[in-house]
């Protein structure tokens, strides 16, 4: 069977939404020929958001005694059961302090009588997280109880839309974000609440946890960047502008291939990823500037 190629008008359904379409009425003419392009499309909103700390644990001594050496500082992300700090107990850190005022030879015969007494106890995080705050300093005296490092184990994002928000937000919904002075610290969250301000049509109010946690962020810091509304994987993109209104359908005009022609009819066997650009015309033939 022969095969021919004409353009013909096709209805199009997956757009990319920036300018308007041409309204049928508009005179166009058509200029070169393009290609639809084959990506993942999405439809984002622009948002900024304040991060808060929601859920925090503290950990303390687990004995009485002193503070041997501190691995972190605050800001830094820690895995679970990183070892944040070395504690000895009260005896033997007196034990050490004596060892190091004393001579040579006081300390060969103190450190062979408390050989194999002499045990540094690691102090882990129990969940990851991020350190917000360090009590001690090391070589600290510190009481059983006492507080040592507070943990931040979930951070949420209280945010609202810069734009208005065409299609709205629902839950589950995920954000690309970064802080706004250091855009190479970035994070996803997930909305997890919303609320629309009655005042203010298409804007929101918007509540986003993370388990993306991130060393050297805290609480107060600014964040911005981009919620995704929708998303399509591999679609068919034109631009919007490049359609053509008739009622309430869209078309574009794209080139198909074609089966048997007859003296006043054809077989149409399937659209192809080539269409002709249209562009707009004044009332006396020339392009439009608009």
């Amino acid at each position: 069977m022969l095969k021919n190629k004409i353009f013909l008008f096709l209805p199009l359904l997956i757009l990319r939404l920036s300018a308007q379409e041409i309204n049928s009425s508009t005179p166009v003419k058509f200029l070169n020929e393009k290609k639809i392009e084959v990506k993942d499309l999405q439809i984002k909103a622009k948002i900024q958001g304040t991060l808060y700390i929601s859920e925090i644990y503290d950990i303390v001594a687990p004995f009485e005694g002193r503070i041997d050496t501190i691995n972190n500082k605050e800001g830094d992300y820690v895995k679970s059961e990183t070892p944040l700090a070395q504690m000895v107990k009260k005896d033997v850190a007196d034990f050490l302090d004596i060892a190091r005022n004393s001579d040579t030879k006081t300390q060969k015969k103190l450190i062979k009588n408390w050989k194999g007494k002499i045990n540094y106890f690691d102090i882990n995080s129990s969940t990851p997280g991020i350190i917000t705050k360090i009590y001690v300093s090391s070589k600290d005296y510190v009481n059983q109880g006492d507080k040592l490092f507070t943990i931040a184990t979930r951070m949420q994002l209280v945010a609202t839309n810069i734009d208005p928000m065409q299609i709205p937000p629902s839950i589950g919904m995920t954000a690309e974000m970064h802080l706004l002075d250091k855009s190479e610290i970035k994070s996803k969250f997930t909305l997890k609440e919303f609320i629309d301000y009655k005042d203010k049509p298409y804007f929101y109010r918007l509540w986003f946890d993370t388990d993306d946690l991130k060393s050297m962020i805290k609480s107060g810091d600014k964040f911005e960047g981009e919620l995704i509304l929708a998303e399509s994987k591999n679609a068919k993109v034109v631009k919007r502008n490049e359609l053509i209104m008739k009622g309430n359908k869209r078309y574009l005009l794209i080139e198909v291939e074609t089966g048997l022609l007859s003296k006043d009819e054809a077989e149409v066997l399937s659209p192809t990823l080539n269409y002709l650009s249209p562009q707009k015309e004044d009332i006396y033939g020339k392009p439009s500037k608009k």
